[in-house]
């Protein structure tokens, strides 16, 4: 995880360079959405708690989950009303009547669900059918992590031209990432890490064709002055897809597990009386 320090730290460095110096304005903490804070910070911790710890505690069976979730919930719609009728919010929910950004917005929950099974199910997989250890699982990561410094700004560069259309780089990434899919679902208990790695390499072409698509749609006719309330909305989906996406797959494969391990009980009973 520490990989993304030098990153961040050339990022600093290039924003720093880049950016027009804004001078201080003390007089900005008077109109900042102090609101807006208070509600939607907790909302958003709240409701990414009970999506990542609900498995953990068997959802809205435990009363610390069902507290998340409710809590959360109601934080989150004072703060989205909050968000309509203040003059600088957060999230500026008027940009959702625009089809391309609510398309895009959409969209985005998709594919980053299925970034997260592509991600999490190969490691789950091998740690729990070959007891592979952390250790063992990262080069799979890596595969897909390190030509990503490549591919992302070659994608972002192949969309800067004017002839390309964002839709279709968009479309090719999500049939190469349904390609990955429908070929991973023939895994069988012989598959190992080196099984992964060409399913895997698909990502490398598929992740930045669609977010990049994604975010390009949604930026596309957005006036500068909008650019922050876009970012907010587009980051923050994004996470919390993010989180829902990973309890979600929890969530299945726990109850996967419920029931075939209830049709293994059974047939065994059932054998067990034959014999």
């Amino acid at each position: 995880f520490w990989q993304i320090v030098p990153l961040g730290l050339i990022s600093c460095v290039a924003i720093y360079r880049g950016l027009p110096a804004d001078p201080t304005r003390l007089e900005r903490l008077r109109s900042f959405n102090w609101t807006g804070f208070i509600l939607g910070y907790p909302a958003i911790a709240m409701l990414v708690i009970g999506l990542l710890q609900g498995d953990r505690l068997d959802w809205l069976n435990s009363t610390f989950i069902a507290t998340m979730f409710c809590g959360g919930t109601l934080l989150l719609v004072a703060f989205l009303i909050n968000e309509w009728f203040h003059p600088l919010p957060f999230f500026k929910l008027q940009l959702l009547a625009r089809r391309n950004f609510a398309h895009g917005l959409l969209t985005l929950v998709g594919a980053v669900t299925l970034l997260v099974g592509v991600a999490a199910i190969p490691s789950q997989y091998l740690a729990q059918i070959h007891g592979y250890r952390p250790l063992q699982t990262t080069p799979l990561f890596l595969l897909v992590a390190i030509p990503l410094l490549i591919s992302l700004p070659a994608t972002a560069a192949l969309l800067n031209l004017r002839q390309v259309d964002h839709r279709w780089v968009m479309a090719i990434g999500l049939c190469l990432m349904a390609i990955s899919c429908f070929l991973g679902s023939f895994v069988t208990t012989d598959w190992v890490r080196e099984n992964f790695y060409w399913l895997q390499s698909l990502q490398i072409l598929a992740q930045p064709m669609i977010i990049m698509g994604i975010l390009m749609g949604v930026t596309t006719g957005l006036p500068p002055t909008e650019g922050p309330f876009a970012s907010a909305m587009f980051n923050t989906i994004k996470t919390l897809s993010g989180a829902a996406a990973t309890g979600l797959i929890e969530g299945l494969g726990t109850a996967r597990e419920h029931f075939h391990s209830a049709m293994l009980v059974d047939h065994l009973g059932n054998n067990a009386l034959v014999t």
